[in-house]
């Protein structure tokens, strides 16, 4: 299965009745920081839930019956990458990889290699139209527009890291996206190291 699906998958298992509080998920301060594995996020701002896993923190916010948005950071193990290039290729392979189920049409798949406070990343868009969600009402389907990063530090070729900003609803505004997930990103840093770097 395509690893940005999975992951989005994932989060979309919190949804529930719209005045209810997905289970394991409490309310959060905006600009509170999680840690995984080293590494930390920050809420992305006013009005979300978090909720943590053994792989890492993933964050919701509903805004109707069928707009929402979802966020998170998940750090797993990997087999040791020696390169950049290699990096590229295995991210690549993962993000790429079918869905194997014909709800999700895919309508964007764009993936960029880069650097980002000193490690290796595959950043992207994996954009899709869920036929198949209850709540799709006479649209016949939900838009999920996702963008996510996946990192690696040269120092540590064993540890991948994935980020993601999702939205899933009806009427997408891509100029909001593209600025809230870009501000998700920028959070991401070194546990403890405020600066970033």
């Amino acid at each position: 299965m395509n690893l940005g699906i999975a992951v989005l998958l994932s989060a979309f298992a919190v949804q529930v009745a719209a005045n209810d509080l997905p289970p394991g998920f409490t309310p959060v301060i905006s600009g509170t920081r999680h840690e995984m594995s080293g590494y930390s996020v920050e809420v992305p701002g006013k009005g979300w839930v978090a909720g943590k896993n053994e792989r890492g923190s993933l964050f919701f916010k509903r805004i109707d019956s069928t707009e929402s948005y979802h966020a998170g950071m998940t750090v797993t193990a990997i087999p040791p990458v020696e390169s950049r290039s290699a990096f590229t290729a295995y991210a690549e392979k993962k993000l790429n990889a079918d869905s194997g189920n014909p709800r999700y049409k895919i309508v964007r798949n764009d993936l960029t290699a880069g650097e980002r406070s000193g490690h290796w990343t595959v950043s992207g868009r994996l954009d899709f139209d869920d036929s198949g969600a209850v709540n799709v009402g006479k649209n016949g389907f939900l838009a999920t527009r996702n963008a996510h990063v996946l990192a690696l530090h040269p120092g540590n070729p064993e540890r991948l890291i994935a980020i993601w900003f999702s939205w899933r609803g009806v009427e997408f505004d891509e100029g909001k996206f593209r600025a809230e997930s870009e501000r998700f990103f920028a959070a991401f840093r070194l546990a403890g190291n405020v600066s970033g770097k």
